[in-house]
C-alpha cells in the first residue's frame, strides 16, 4: 500500500480505527453529503453544547434535550449511513455566549457589549457535572467517542488562558490554578461515562495572542489530563479573535503541517494516549509522514475534504494525484465574506448540493465544444464538457496551460495555488480532450473546426494607468519571473491584492519596497480573512512600507514622483518601478468571436477579472447546461 502508516489500524479504548485519518467537525457538515461517506475513521458533529444554560450559544438548544432528539438522532444516523464511527464535539462558548446567561471566568464586557457574568465555585461544579453528564447523554445516544472542544477560545481554554483569566482566586494566576476548573471538567466526563468509552480533547498549542498560554503549560495540562482521555487533538489559534482566526484555519502564507512540531513534543511527553494534529495537512504523503516519523498517531482532516469528499478513498487506492487540492482560501468560512457568500473555490458542489449533482450529468445530445483559452476558466469548462460527454477541443495560445496561475511558480506563498493549477493540468491530460498549445485563435480557426458550441475563456491582462513616464516602469506580472532581478529598492505603484503580495514577496527576497495606493485602504476585496492576513503579512515585512490616498504624477527612470496625501510634492529613489493596479477583462477580444455564425459563451476573467472560485463557478455552471 502507498500510504501504509496512514492506512494502518490503531485502537482507542474501545474502537479498532481502520485508519489514521479523522474528519474534522464542521457546523454544518450536513450541507456536503459526500464528507459523510469520505472513510474517515471518526467522523465528528461539530459545535454541540453542553447541558447548561450558559452554553447556549446563540441559543441553539441542548441536542439531546427531549424536543431535540428526533433531530439529533436523524443527524446521528444521516453520519453513520457513510460508515465511519461518529462522534460528538463537546462545547461550552463561555465568555462568547449572546444571552442573559452568559458566564466565564471574569466580571466584564465582552468584545460583543453583552454583561459576562464571573463563574462562581458552585457554578463551576455545576458546569464540570455537565460536562460528565452531556458525554454520558451522547454515549448513551449512539456516538461512538466525544471530543472535548478545549480548544480556539471556548470556556475551557478561557480559563487556562492567562491573556482572558484574571482572576486573582484559586481559579487564576498560576498554572495550578488556572487548570483547576478545567481538569475538574476532564475528570467528570471520566466518571460519567466510564473507563471502556473513548474520550478525545482538543487543545490550542498556539492562541496566536499576546500573553496567551504557554505552550508548556499546554503541554502539562495534557499530562495531568492523560489519566482521563484517550486521545489529544493539537490545534492552534482562536475563533472569535479573527486576528488568531487566521491561524486557527491557516492562509496559503503559513507552511503545510503547521502545528507537526506541537504535536510531536506532545506526543513526547505522553505514554498512553493517541496524539493527532490538525492544521493545513494537505496531502496524503504529507499525512502519511507525520505519522510515520512520530510527529502524531492520527491526522484531522477538514478544509481538504471540502475541496474533495474522496480524499481518503482516492489515497487509499494510491491514486493520490488524482485529489483536488485546497487552496486554503478559506471562503468556507461564514465569516470569511461576513456571510454574503460561502462556498469552496475548487469544488463548486459543497452548500449546493440540492442544485449541483455529485456527478455531471450526461448531456442528451452530443455536441463539439471548443474552448478557447487554457486558464482556470477553460481547464473547468472542458472537464465539465468531456464529464457530460461532449467532444472537446481546449486551445491555448501559450506552451503551456494554465493561464495567469502560471505566476504561483514565482511566489512561495502560492504553492497551494500551483499544486492546484497542476492537478487541473493532470485531469486534462487524462482526459481525451484534444488540447492545442501555442495556437492563438482568431474567427477562421473557429470556421475551420465549425463547432457547435464556442467558449471564450481568454482571461484579463495587466491594467496601465495613464501616468507620465509609465513606460518606465514594468507590469506586476512581467516582473515575476524576474524577482531576483529587481534591484535594491522598488516602489509598487498599486495596493490592491496583487501589489501586496508582490511587495511581501519581495521583502521577503531581501528588497526594501515601497508601496504606493491612490485610495484609503489596501487590499481591497470581499474576503475579511485575507484582508487580516495579508495585514499580518505587511507588518512582518520590516523593509516594507506603504502609503494611501496618493497621486502619482510621473514616473522616471529612477524615481517616482507623487502627491502625498497632506499635499506635499515628493520624488522618491527606486531602482525599479512596478505597476500593480490589477487586471482588466479582454472583453473586446471575447466580442469579436460573437459574429452569429456559433453560439458563443464568455467565461472566467474576459467577463470580469475575479477570484479561482468565480472562474470555477463560471467554467461549471456554463458547461452542465451545454
Amino acid at each position: 500500500m502507498k500510504f501504509k502508516e496512514l492506512f494502518s489500524p490503531i485502537r482507542i479504548n474501545s474502537l479498532m480505527l481502520p485508519n489514521r485519518i479523522i474528519a474534522a467537525p464542521f457546523t454544518d457538515d450536513t450541507e456536503t453529503p459526500e464528507k459523510m461517506k469520505s472513510g474517515a475513521a471518526i467522523n465528528y458533529i461539530g459545535s454541540m453544547g453542553i447541558d447548561h444554560k450558559s452554553a447556549r450559544w446563540f441559543d441553539m438548544p441542548y441536542p439531546f434535550a427531549k424536543p431535540q432528539r428526533y433531530e439529533t438522532k436523524d443527524k446521528l444516523d444521516y453520519y453513520k449511513s457513510g460508515g465511519s464511527y461518529v462522534g460528538a464535539e463537546l462545547m461550552h462558548p463561555g465568555l462568547w455566549n449572546r444571552n442573559d446567561e452568559t458566564w466565564g471566568p471574569n466580571d466584564e464586557i465582552n468584545p460583543e457589549g453583552v454583561h459576562v457574568k464571573q463563574l462562581q465555585k458552585k457554578d463551576m461544579d455545576e458546569i464540570a457535572e455537565s460536562w460528565g453528564r452531556s458525554a454520558l447523554e451522547a454515549k448513551n445516544f449512539g456516538f461512538d467517542i466525544v471530543v472535548l472542544h478545549f480548544a480556539h477560545g471556548w470556556l475551557i481554554p478561557q480559563f487556562l488562558s492567562p491573556a482572558i483569566n484574571h482572576r486573582t482566586d484559586e481559579y487564576g494566576g498560576s498554572y495550578e490554578n488556572r487548570a483547576r476548573f478545567p481538569l475538574a471538567c476532564v475528570k467528570k466526563v471520566r466518571e460519567y461515562v466510564g473507563s471502556d468509552y473513548p474520550i478525545d480533547m482538543r487543545l490550542s498549542a498556539n492562541e496566536w495572542i499576546e500573553n496567551g498560554i504557554e505552550f508548556e503549560d499546554v503541554v502539562r495540562f495534557v499530562k495531568d489530563c492523560e489519566p482521563y482521555i484517550d486521545m489529544v487533538n493539537i490545534s492552534a489559534g482562536l475563533d472569535m479573535d479573527k486576528g488568531a482566526n487566521v491561524h486557527m484555519a491557516q492562509s496559503a502564507f503559513e507552511p503545510h503541517c503547521t502545528n507537526r512540531e506541537y504535536a510531536r513534543k506532545v506526543k513526547e511527553s505522553v505514554s498512553k494516549i493517541a496524539v493527532s494534529v490538525v492544521g493545513s495537512v494537505m496531502t496524503p504523503a504529507e499525512a502519511n509522514e507525520l505519522i510515520k516519523e512520530g510527529y502524531c498517531d492520527l491526522v484531522y482532516l477538514g478544509r481538504p475534504l471540502l475541496a474533495d469528499a474522496y480524499w481518503i478513498k482516492k489515497a487509499k487506492e494510491g491514486n493520490d494525484e488524482d485529489i483536488r487540492p485546497c487552496i486554503r482560501c478559506t471562503y468556507c468560512m461564514h465569516w470569511s465574506t461576513d456571510r454574503r457568500s460561502r462556498s469552496c473555490s475548487v469544488n463548486v458542489r459543497p452548500w449546493r448540493y440540492n442544485y449541483i449533482p455529485e456527478h455531471p450529468v450526461k448531456a442528451e445530445i452530443k455536441k463539439k465544444v471548443m474552448i478557447i483559452g487554457g486558464g482556470v476558466a477553460g481547464m473547468n469548462a472542458a472537464l465539465v464538457a468531456k464529464d457530460r460527454g461532449h467532444e472537446v477541443f481546449l486551445y491555448e495560445k501559450e506552451d503551456r496551460l494554465g493561464g495567469l496561475l502560471k505566476y504561483s511558480d514565482y511566489d512561495d506563498a502560492k504553492q497551494d495555488i500551483r499544486n492546484y493549477r497542476n492537478y487541473l493540468i493532470r485531469q486534462v491530460e487524462k482526459s481525451d480532450i484534444r488540447v492545442f498549445l501555442n495556437t492563438p485563435v482568431t474567427n477562421e480557426t473557429v470556421k475551420a473546426l465549425n463547432p457547435d458550441e464556442v467558449i471564450v475563456a481568454i482571461g484579463s491582462e495587466q491594467s496601465c494607468p495613464p501616468i507620465k513616464g509609465v513606460e518606465n516602469a514594468v507590469g506586476a506580472l512581467d516582473v515575476y519571473p524576474k524577482l531576483d532581478e529587481v534591484g535594491e529598492n522598488v516602489i509598487i505603484i498599486g495596493g490592491g491584492t496583487i501589489g501586496c503580495e508582490l511587495g511581501i514577496e519581495l521583502a521577503r527576497r531581501g528588497r526594501k519596497v515601497r508601496i504606493l495606493e491612490a485610495g484609503d485602504k489596501l487590499h481591497r476585496q470581499d474576503s475579511i480573512y485575507y484582508d487580516i492576513v495579508l495585514d499580518q503579512q505587511l507588518a512582518l515585512c520590516k523593509t516594507l512600507t506603504t502609503e494611501t490616498n496618493v497621486k502619482v504624477t510621473q514616473i522616471n527612470k529612477k524615481s517616482v514622483s507623487y502627491v502625498a496625501a497632506d499635499g506635499k510634492e515628493i520624488n522618491e529613489k527606486a531602482d525599479c518601478v512596478i505597476i500593480a493596479t490589477g487586471l482588466k477583462a479582454r472583453r473586446d477580444e471575447a466580442f469579436s468571436f460573437f459574429t452569429g455564425e456559433y453560439s458563443v459563451h464568455m467565461i472566467g476573467d474576459c467577463t470580469n477579472p475575479g477570484k479561482i472560485k468565480d472562474a470555477n463557478e463560471d467554467a461549471y455552471f456554463l458547461a452542465a447546461n451545454i
